[in-house]
């Protein structure tokens, strides 16, 4: 089973207009607003949307809160079974030009990370929003502004790409699958009927990501990195292991007690989330087998 959503035009494609969406505002009069755009985007997301969901189709979901709440465990040992090898390996056993190359992609595929925790506050009240708030501010750098998440992401990726440069490595395309792996994000943001599912998404890669964190930084301090080019994924080992928690208890939770129909649109994210994440690190291993 194949769909064009898995082309590296199609999410390049999608990737433009989203970034095109959140530029800044300067750029006001660069974003596109003409119906045959926006129709073309639509179009586009719903094949990539609707082959997801047939990716998930035999995959049981949830439906009450009692039931959620196992199933998230074993979706989150799940997702760490899948992935790490490939964190075993970055921490263990890499060069530092695989470790150069993951962060790199992470760093240009996930760049506008603290735009979508924006996205994800828009209509929450009360102590829902006050988390996510939070931890848009953790992103924030709690108001320092060299401590920004995305000010320390840029300068950690600017070291790798030199290190690449200097092994020799030049240029390379950004993979498809992570492209995939950034665009799930914005499409679920910028589509509010998609809510859901980017809460979903949202909550279970904060939930799982301190261990990529805390992977990446050991496989970093082994290899000899500078400890400032190290800091904004050692900081990232504390605040997403709270943050993970603190999305389900005070986010998740409260809203499923609201309306139980969310349930298996949050659940429904989680699996894709799962789905274009493993994709995404198979193509990592795929670069780091060839290099």
């Amino acid at each position: 089973m194949t769909h064009e959503c898995n082309t590296h035009a199609f999410q390049r494609r999608l990737n433009e207009h989203y970034t095109s969406i959140i530029c800044e505002p300067t750029n006001f009069d660069k974003v596109p607003d003409d119906i045959d755009t926006l129709l073309e985007i639509r179009k586009m997301e719903d094949g990539w949307h609707n082959w997801e969901l047939a990716r998930i189709a035999d995959r049981r979901t949830p439906d009450t809160v009692d039931a959620f709440l196992p199933w998230y465990d074993d979706l989150k040992a799940e997702h760490w079974t899948k992935v790490s090898a490939l964190f075993d390996f970055l921490a263990k056993e890499s060069k530092p030009r695989h470790i150069a190359y993951y962060v790199s992609l992470e760093e240009q595929v996930d760049g506008k990370f603290d735009d979508v925790i924006a996205l994800a506050q828009l209509g929450l009240q009360g102590r829902e929003k006050l988390t996510i708030a939070d931890n848009y501010w953790d992103e924030m750098g709690r108001g320092a502004l060299d401590k920004m998440h995305t000010r320390m992401f840029a300068y950690s990726g600017a070291h790798m790409q030199r290190m690449l440069r200097a092994d020799g490595i030049e240029h390379f395309e950004i993979p498809y699958q992570a492209l995939k792996n950034g665009n799930l994000q914005l499409m679920y943001g910028l589509r509010r009927r998609h809510v859901g599912r980017l809460l979903g998404a949202l909550g279970i890669l904060e939930d799982t990501a301190s261990q990529r964190f805390k992977a990446t930084v050991e496989g970093m301090e082994r290899c000899g990195f500078p400890k400032d080019v190290i800091e904004y994924h050692a900081a990232h080992v504390h605040f997403d292991s709270n943050h993970g928690e603190e999305w389900l208890e005070n986010v998740l939770l409260p809203m499923f007690g609201r309306n139980p129909r969310l349930i298996r649109e949050v659940s429904g994210g989680m699996l894709t989330r799962l789905h274009v994440a493993v994709d995404y690190y198979d193509s990592v291993v795929s670069w780091i087998r060839a290099h």
